[in-house]
C-alpha cells in the first residue's frame, strides 16, 4: 500500500498472523511467538521480496498479498513431489 510519495508498507500480520496459525505452524514459524524461527525469516524474506518485485517492476497489486497458509501449503505440495 502506497503511503505517500516514497514509502511504501507491507502488513506483516496478515503475511504471517500468529493468533490463526495452528500450534504446529507456530512451532515450526515463531521461536517464541515474538521472534521468527530460521523457515519464518526464510518466509518473511519471500514476501518482502515479492514486495519489492512488484514494486520495483510495477506491478504493484494493492490487497493482493500472499499469507502463511498459501506458503505453507506450497511447501507441503512440494515435499510430496520430492522438490525442495
Amino acid at each position: 500500500m502506497r503511503t505517500n510519495k516514497c514509502s511504501y508498507t507491507f502488513d506483516l500480520s496478515k503475511a504471517l498472523p500468529y493468533d490463526s496459525l495452528s500450534d504446529e505452524e507456530k512451532e515450526e514459524l515463531w521461536s517464541d511467538g515474538m521472534h521468527p524461527t530460521e523457515k519464518g525469516y526464510d518466509l518473511m524474506g519471500r514476501f518482502f521480496a515479492k514486495r519489492l518485485s512488484e514494486l520495483i517492476s510495477g506491478t504493484n497489486v494493492i490487497g493482493e498479498e500472499e499469507n502463511v497458509r498459501t506458503e505453507l501449503k506450497a511447501r507441503e505440495v512440494n515435499r510430496a513431489e520430492g522438490v525442495s
